[in-house]
Parts: structure tokens; sequence; C-alpha cells
């Protein structure tokens, strides 16, 4: 009976930090996805952006570039560090810039967004190239995860 009571107060006190965080009861209540399938999804996901040819027919705009790279150096490196480059130093500002927005997001989250980064390129694509690279991502995130 003591069991029944506290997953009560459990679900209870979940709520009540969802009322004031406006964190949804949902996303606490669900567990969180496994650290090894999310790595696992993002080394697929840079080894298919890395394999995307330059004239195929999914091919990143400028700015998913930009984010692709910019989610990756977070997943990899951590916050932006060091001066911005200099004035005329377009291409390097830009990267500068688009890292320095992402600031603060965690390594893990960084990768999850690059993977949603992609997911969301190749669905909008659609062909067949676009369906394979998404079944090569599902089954990298299904691997099972290891025992913690």
């Amino acid at each position: 009976m003591s069991q029944a009571n506290g997953e009560t107060s459990l679900k209870t006190s979940k709520a009540a930090i969802a009322v004031q965080t406006g964190v949804t009861r949902t996303d606490l209540l669900s567990p969180p996805l496994s650290t090894v399938n999310i790595d696992a999804k993002f080394d697929k996901a840079v080894q298919i952006v890395g394999e995307l040819p330059a004239e195929g027919p999914i091919k990143p705009t400028q700015d998913q570039k930009l984010l692709f790279y910019a989610h990756f150096k977070q997943a990899t490196e951590g916050d932006v560090s060091g001066p911005a480059p200099g004035f005329m130093d377009f291409v390097g500002k830009a990267k500068y810039k688009a890292r320095q927005a992402i600031t603060g997001m965690s390594k893990q989250e960084a990768k999850q967004k690059y993977v949603e980064l992609l997911e969301e390129m190749l669905n909008k694509a659609g062909d067949e190239d676009a369906k394979k690279y998404l079944a090569e991502l599902e089954t990298a995130g299904s691997a099972p995860a290891a025992a913690a």
C-alpha cells in the first residue's frame, strides 16, 4: 500500500514541477532516449551528411549546412570559444555566429538536434535515396542500449 502512495506522490510531484517549469507531464513521465542510441544515430547521421553527393538529389541549403556545422561542433567540442573571425572572413563569421546561437546546448541535445535536422531534410526530399537514409538512421538508433 505504501508503494502505491509513493507512486502517486511521485506522479503528483512531477505534475507540480511541470506546472512550475512549463515542461509537459508526458515529458516528465517518459523515459529519456538512451545515450548509446543517440550516439549511434548521431554517428550515422554524420556519415550520411558527409557522403551526400555535392550534385545529388538531396542537397542541403547553405542555412542547413550552417546548422549541421554548428550542431556537429557543439556535439563534439561544446560551446564556441575564442574571438570572432575578422571582418572580411565572411564564412568564418557565419560559422561563428551559427555556433554562438546554440551556446549552452548540451552535447547530447546537439547530437539529437543534428539527427532531427537530417531527418527533416530527408523527409522533405522524400525520394528513394532519402527513404534509404532514413531507414539507415532508424536501424542505427534501434540498436539495443548497453546496461548502465
